[in-house]
């Protein structure tokens, strides 16, 4: 993760720091590449997430109910712990980087309840009470509208959910994907859509790109394009229609061809991104490149990257 040219940021779990494991590093790109000191101590950090000014930078550990927010200009830091923190592993920031929208991954994550808490992003402070969801691993924000998703036990209930953990879209497993949209416009944030069925996983990528459409990856999914109900690791959402996402099914082109029956599915989503003023996204699955139109097809022309293919990004978007 990278601030601007000169400095970088980067989790590392199994670093020793002060004889314990976990560090978030600050890297000198200008020059070495090398960790600049001091480094800050974070037992299990996983996850790091940067506020769009690059001021602020909240880290997450594994299983903890705890955010660590860290200044970047003077690397102080505080441990933020709150009532509704139920092993919170990402957040999504306002664009003026006053607020951040810490996700709870709850049961999914070894918890109990995943939840959406808006906090004060200079103090820490809750903002109004969290937002229950069935899950919440990613999430991006659009104007005034938070979309999150994650997955949940089919069959489980929860007191403060109305409608329990269906398997919509759920693949062949006993979990469900699922995407909330909030609205965040209010003091407090409010569930316009709720439950809507994605591919199964552990989701970690979502892109919002031309012509309205919301793109939503996951890995450990149930991938299997040949099944009575075919599944697969990338879902489409159409932000403007709404109604259900569109699940990614296809074979993989590579080993299977076009046509006739085939066991090789596409693979894990671990890298997401779109460009803006054209219909296209790139999706790094099963360690390949691959683009699509945003109508989820295949483009022809595909990319011939060597090796295993884990992310990609957008320098220029």
């Amino acid at each position: 993760m990278v601030k601007d040219a000169n400095i970088g940021f980067a989790a590392l779990p199994s670093a020793t720091c002060n004889g314990s494991l976990g560090m978030v590093a600050f890297l000198d790109i200008v020059t070495s590449f090398a960790v600049s000191t001091p480094s800050i101590c974070l037992p299990g950090v996983r996850r790091l997430v940067l506020s769009n000014g690059g001021g602020i930078l909240l880290a997450f550990a594994d299983n903890s109910n705890s955010v660590t927010r860290i200044d970047v200009g003077t690397r102080a830091y505080q441990t933020i712990t709150l009532p509704a923190f139920d092993r919170p592993v990402s957040a999504v920031f306002s664009a003026d980087d006053t607020t951040a929208y810490i996700l709870s991954c709850g049961a999914e994550c070894g918890g109990t309840a995943a939840n959406v808490q808006a906090i004060n992003a200079t103090t820490g402070a809750a903002i109004g009470t969290s937002v229950p969801v069935w899950g919440a691993t990613v999430g991006l924000l659009s104007g005034t509208t938070l979309y999150t998703a994650g997955s949940c036990t089919v069959g489980s209930t929860r007191a403060d959910i109305a409608l329990p953990c269906t398997a919509a879209n759920a693949g062949l497993t006993n979990t469900a994907g699922v995407m909330n949209v909030i609205n965040v416009s209010a003091a407090q944030p409010a569930i316009t859509r709720a439950n809507v069925g994605i591919s199964d996983g552990y989701h970690t990528q979502m892109a919002l790109g031309n012509n309205n459409k919301l793109f939503i990856g996951s890995s450990g999914c149930t991938d299997n394009p040949n099944s009575a109900a075919p599944t697969g690791c990338l879902s489409v959402y159409d932000t403007s229609a709404g109604g259900s996402p569109v699940i990614d099914t296809g074979r993989n082109p590579e080993n299977c061809g076009d046509t006739g029956a085939c066991s090789s599915p596409k693979g894990d989503v671990t890298g997401l991104t779109t460009l803006s003023g054209r219909s296209v996204f790139y999706v790094v699955s099963g360690g390949r490149l691959r683009s699509y139109s945003t109508t989820t097809s295949l483009e022809t022309g595909q990319f011939n990257v060597a090796g295993t293919v884990v992310d990609v990004r957008a320098i220029d978007k």
